[in-house]
């Protein structure tokens, strides 16, 4: 072999090189933004959710978020958990109430179609008054409108993103 196809070799191998380089990196970025993606869809998805379902419990008349609930849970939840048939919260008109929604993170891969997450739901300044006065006030404060607590939420991959 003479001295210009060594070179000519190496050039070749040098390119490559390079263009591997690049390649990999580009889908180091495009795997990193799909598992971005992802990840976050399922924190919003998961917030929203826990908004609405707060939002269901806690204000039972007249609220327009029931038309949100089947958009942002499985119908086998809604059927189990009776979301939409709760009438525990109508002697009440709540006015205002803290939401803190916590979601752990955990990194969710292109590929995967289900998912599980540890969410933290604390719900506290709740105002309400009761509607009418013929309410006894002792009896229902104790099982008083909401409680706060930690769930393990499944979520599963659809053609219309997490539910």
């Amino acid at each position: 072999m003479n001295n210009s196809s060594k070179s000519s070799a190496k050039f070749a191998a040098y390119i490559l090189g390079k263009l591997l380089a690049v390649l990999l990196s580009v889908l180091v970025i495009v795997l990193a933004f799909l598992i971005a993606m992802n990840t976050m869809n399922i924190r919003v998805t998961v917030k929203d959710a826990f908004t609405i379902r707060d939002s269901v419990m806690l204000i039972q008349t007249d609220n327009d978020n029931k038309e949100l609930v089947d958009k942002v849970f499985s119908s086998n939840y809604i059927e189990k958990s009776g979301i939409l048939n709760l009438s525990d919260n109508k002697a009440y008109n709540v006015t205002n109430y803290n939401q803190d929604t916590d979601v752990t993170f955990k990194l969710i891969w292109p590929w995967q179609t289900k998912a599980t997450v540890t969410v933290s739901d604390v719900v506290d300044d709740v105002r309400a008054t009761l509607v009418s006065d013929t309410v006894d006030e002792s009896q229902l404060k104790e099982n008083y409108l909401i409680e706060s607590g930690k769930y393990n939420v499944n979520l599963v991959k659809t053609k219309n993103g997490w539910i």
